[in-house]
């Protein structure tokens, strides 16, 4: 019989050896599994901002406090930052515009600042693509050695209300050729970094920050379009954004839209047009592209009678002169001859415009030839103005002061003719670019009147009036309001012209023969761009240099200084036209035009032309550049222009210098130091204009 006792004994044994070998089966849970409950490690955010706080900086700094979890324990910090779409009922669009979004950024422990007394993990809230004024949820977590994950209590939300505005200043909607369009837009002083969106394809802009640059410009960096695709013809949209320093995003700009149609895209001409005559005696063509247009491919015929020649040209620029065989061929041809042209465009890719219609103008020169003054690389030492004391002269032509003037330049050996001036600005209303109406020719965009028919300031007007005459650049022979010359005054200098009537003139001269224009409209200001080879105004010392050269240029130049203070020998007066002067045109009682004056033919009279310059004196006064003032003492700068800023008269005006005296001028007061002024808006019908030009460089196509 079995002992109770001793069963009970052996079955406690045989269960605790079966114990003990399901303990020796198992592996020891390491340490590490074995942390303390979640709600013990008190995780939180140490530093951060108020939940519901609108924020003005994109410097967001956050400090998580990893409570009683030890930091050698964390891997990374998890931030995770969602936002709702722009309307609650919304729904993201195929890019995520409009709608909700979200930003997940993983950021290793090693990389982040942290210390541990107490211990505390900092980082700055990385804030790419989140948009401006919306709400931002911003979440984060501890990520553990092990994969596990930790959050931090307390997630907030906030809204960045930065000032990021749309950019401006987008302009406007373009044509081009150009696979590789050039973007441009206004910015204020705030943002540099920008994103644009383009052919589905978004891309970030680090604008420079250079002083006094309020624009940036994007060209992207492949084609966004195929050479099939330009022919065929597409539209793009394009939009641009704000983006603070750390990738906050403003609201997008409005959409710009860029077209590509090679139809469309044909060079026009931009000075010579059909129906024009051609006024300067080697002229040039000039001609606007659309931009992407890499090379333009020209065709010519130059025809008189019986007699033709033909060329082509490819070029990279905008213009191309005639010189050589062809300058020659319109030379012997003289008046009458024929020039017919048209143009194509090619891009980068080899896609070519179709060709232009033919345009075709007059060869008719009306320009005399300039008369040079001083060498390339010259210079000459000039004593303007007159000795003090001297007899008849006024107070502002005293003293007598040096300057120096640089070359090249030269001057025209007349002034601009009735003939010519019509011409001139018919050409510019046939572009659309000038007006005419209530006796008063306007242009730079209307801002400014260049010629008077009726109601001079001073005077009325003599060689020009206004006519309805057959368009003759028009298909259909429709008629318009031109310039017509009056009989008789075809060669007489033309009057009633303004400075800034002038002005006009002379960029239309440049365009002519295909020089870069002296003149710009910069905030309804005139101004002059020296480093142009275009037709301009002389300076009054550049007029005073041309009334004291008393022979043509020596090849060597002027080896002394020369002096334009003289008194006028009775020779001399006999060839100026003056009042009382007796020449033939003069009738000493108003209106004065009995006699077809009071002007006379330009060159008609040969007085006070030793150097080949004629009428400097008499028949019209001539427009300086120069700001009129009173004073002038002391030492020139070199190449004096007059005053930087124009100095009010005592009536508040400010004036420009015109020189010369006029037929209206008295013998007494008729000298080489003689000075006028004017307003610049006044027309007179005692002012002309005479050409100049400094010609630093040669138009396309010409040699230097």
């Amino acid at each position: 019989m079995i002992s109770p006792g001793w069963l009970g004994g052996r079955m406690l044994g045989a269960l605790l050896v079966v114990f003990l070998g399901a303990l020796a089966g198992c592996r020891s849970v390491p340490e590490e599994e074995l942390p303390p409950g979640e709600e013990d490690w008190q995780v939180s955010f140490y530093q951060a901002p108020a939940d519901g706080a609108v924020l003005t900086t994109d410097e967001v700094p956050l400090v998580i406090s990893p409570g009683t979890l030890e930091t050698a324990r964390i891997q990374a910090v998890l931030l995770r930052l969602t936002w709702p779409g722009a309307d609650p009922d919304s729904r993201a669009d195929s890019d995520g515009e409009g709608g909700a979004g979200e930003l997940e950024v993983r950021k290793e422990l090693s990389g982040l600042s942290s210390r541990q007394d107490p211990p505390l993990i900092s980082l700055l809230l990385p804030l790419q693509g989140v948009p401006q004024g919306r709400p931002v949820r911003v979440e984060a977590s501890l990520e553990l050695h092990q994969g596990r994950s930790v959050p931090v209590a307390d997630p907030f939300r906030v809204t960045f209300d930065l000032g990021l505005s749309p950019p401006g200043g987008r302009g406007d909607d373009f044509l081009t050729l150009n696979p590789r369009p050039l973007l441009s837009w206004s910015r204020d002083d705030a943002p540099s970094t920008f994103e644009i969106s383009l052919a589905g394809q978004r891309e970030i802009v680090e604008a420079d920050r250079e002083a006094g640059d309020d624009r940036v410009t994007f060209r992207p960096s492949r084609d966004i379009l195929s050479p099939g695709e330009i022919i065929q013809g597409a539209e793009l949209s394009w939009r641009v954004r704000a983006v603070s320093p750390r990738g906050v995003r403003g609201p997008w700009s409005g959409e710009g839209r860029i077209s590509y149609d090679p139809a469309r895209s044909v060079p026009l001409p931009g000075g010579l047009r059909s129906g024009d005559r051609t006024v300067v005696s080697r002229p040039g063509l000039v001609w606007t592209g659309v931009e992407g247009t890499l090379r333009y491919h020209l065709e010519y015929h130059l025809e008189v009678g019986d007699r033709r020649l033909e060329g082509s040209a490819t070029t990279g620029e905008k213009g191309y002169h005639f010189s050589g065989e062809e300058a020659d061929f319109l030379s012997a041809a003289g008046a009458g001859a024929t020039l017919r042209w048209r143009l194509r465009g090619e891009n980068s890719q080899g896609v070519f415009t179709p060709w232009s219609d033919y345009h075709e103008a007059t060869y008719l020169l009306l320009v005399s030839a300039l008369e040079p003054l001083i060498h390339p690389g010259g210079e000459v030492q000039l004593l303007l103005g007159a000795p003090r004391g001297t007899p008849g002269a006024r107070s502002d032509e005293m003293p007598q002061v040096p300057v120096v003037l640089d070359g090249p330049f030269g001057i025209a050996r007349t002034p601009l003719t009735v003939e010519a001036v019509a011409e001139l600005f018919n050409q510019g209303l046939r572009s659309g670019e000038l007006s005419l109406s209530g006796g008063r020719l306007t242009g730079f965009d209307q801002e400014f009147v260049l010629l008077a028919l009726e109601g001079l300031d001073f005077g009325s007007q003599l060689g020009l009036r206004e006519e309805l005459k057959p368009d003759r650049g028009s298909r259909d022979g429709r008629e318009a309001p031109r310039l017509g010359v009056i009989p008789g005054y075809r060669s007489h200098p033309a009057v009633g012209v303004t400075w800034f009537g002038a002005v006009w003139l002379m960029n239309r001269l440049s365009l002519l023969e295909g020089r870069d224009p002296a003149y710009l409209v910069r905030d309804g200001e005139i101004v002059w761009d020296r480093g142009a080879s275009g037709y301009r105004l002389p300076t009054e010392a550049e007029w005073a240099l041309a009334s004291a050269a008393r022979r043509r240029l020596p090849r060597e130049g002027w080896a002394e200084p020369l002096v334009v203070s003289r008194e006028l020998s009775s020779r001399e007066l006999r060839g100026i036209n003056f009042l009382r002067s007796g020449d033939a045109w003069e009738d000493p009682l108003p209106p004065h035009t009995r006699a077809g004056g009071p002007t006379s033919p330009v060159g008609a009279l040969t007085g006070a032309a030793p150097a080949g310059i004629q009428d400097l004196l008499g028949n019209v006064w001539e427009w300086c550049w120069d700001w009129y003032s009173p004073k002038r003492e002391g030492d020139l700068a070199r190449n004096y222009a007059g005053p930087g800023e124009p100095e009010p008269d005592l009536y508040g005006r400010v004036l420009r210098v015109v020189r010369g005296g006029a037929w209206n001028t008295p013998r007494e007061g008729l000298r080489p130091t003689l000075r006028g002024a004017f307003a610049p808006g006044a027309a007179s019908h005692s002012i002309g204009v005479r050409p100049a030009r400094g010609a630093p460089a040669p138009p396309p196509g010409e040699a230097p």
